[in-house]
């Protein structure tokens, strides 16, 4: 079995819930190349000035391609991996949004 392709067309859009806090929505396509039946997606939301993963664990089940999450406004850097029974996509996409728009 081999593992699946990566994600694409990763984006990440936020809007500004308080001055604390942005509603991030973060968007992908499916593999071009699944090799064989997607069960999830794995998010992971690094907060860069924080330097450590705010949405721990986040799976996103298949077939959705879309989460929105509330975090602490700051710069996120978003991956999102795929994944089958062999295990999650070899790389991940990653997408930066910076809290200020």
């Amino acid at each position: 079995y081999h593992r699946p392709g990566p994600v694409r067309e990763l984006q990440a859009y936020w809007e500004p819930i308080s001055t604390q806090q942005n509603e991030y929505t973060v968007r992908w396509s499916l593999p071009e190349m699944p090799n064989g039946r997607l069960l999830h997606h794995i998010v992971e939301c690094w907060d860069t000035q924080a330097s450590q993963d705010v949405c721990k664990n986040t799976v996103v089940k298949y077939p959705a391609t879309e989460i929105r999450l509330k975090l602490k406004s700051s710069i996120i850097r978003f991956s999102v991996w795929a994944a089958t029974s062999a295990g999650k996509s070899s790389s991940s996409v990653s997408f930066v949004a910076s809290g200020e728009k």
